[in-house]
């Protein structure tokens, strides 16, 4: 996010660049500080006005579920997602790797469980490794499978979507995707 620019954004552009993939992480400020992430929603939402000014392609990821999120820092992120509008969106569970911030954050909290570290590293990204204080388990699953809905299944996204697909290959490769936002929605 810090370093999409205008001047960046149109030579990318130009140059044949057609997906620009950033890491949003939370809609909420304080989250974003305590990450150590370095940047604001004001930040976020500025790249993100570059990024659609040059009509680029974009793929925003989020992480539910720091040791401080509550239900109103989720749904802010929710509400950002939809507001920035990305190309595509991927919404996670944190599961944080030993050295990184949120490590140390959750195991300052007392929150890190038993970790079988194998299980870890496959890709099982959505089954939370903390005790969160504030949500169980299948509190979060439930809240990713919301996001995926509430962002993917809006009128207006929907629109959009079927106006980018200008060739059968994107017809091909937006349909391909279906199954898996289904999947991942919870339905």
């Amino acid at each position: 996010v810090n370093n999409i620019t205008d001047n960046l954004t149109r030579e990318l552009k130009e140059g044949g660049c057609v997906l620009l993939m950033v890491g949003v992480e939370s809609g909420d400020d304080d989250i974003l500080k305590e990450l150590k992430k370095g940047i604001t929603v004001k930040k976020i939402t500025t790249a993100f006005e570059i990024m659609h000014k040059y009509s680029m392609e974009t793929l925003a990821f989020f992480i539910f579920g720091s040791p401080s999120e509550t239900k109103e820092t989720a749904r802010k992120t929710i509400n950002l997602a939809k507001r920035i509008n990305p190309t595509f969106v991927e919404f996670f569970i944190l599961n944080p790797f030993p050295g990184s911030e949120a490590y140390h954050l959750a195991v300052e909290k007392g929150l890190i469980k038993d970790i079988n570290w194998t299980e870890v590293a496959s890709p099982q990204f959505f089954k939370p490794i903390i005790n969160h204080p504030n949500f169980r388990s299948e509190e979060l699953q439930k809240l990713l499978n919301n996001a995926y809905r509430e962002f993917y299944f809006r009128f207006s996204y929907i629109v959009s979507t079927v106006l980018r697909m200008n060739s059968w290959l994107k017809v091909k490769y937006y349909f391909n995707l279906l199954p898996a936002i289904l999947k991942l929605s919870g339905y």
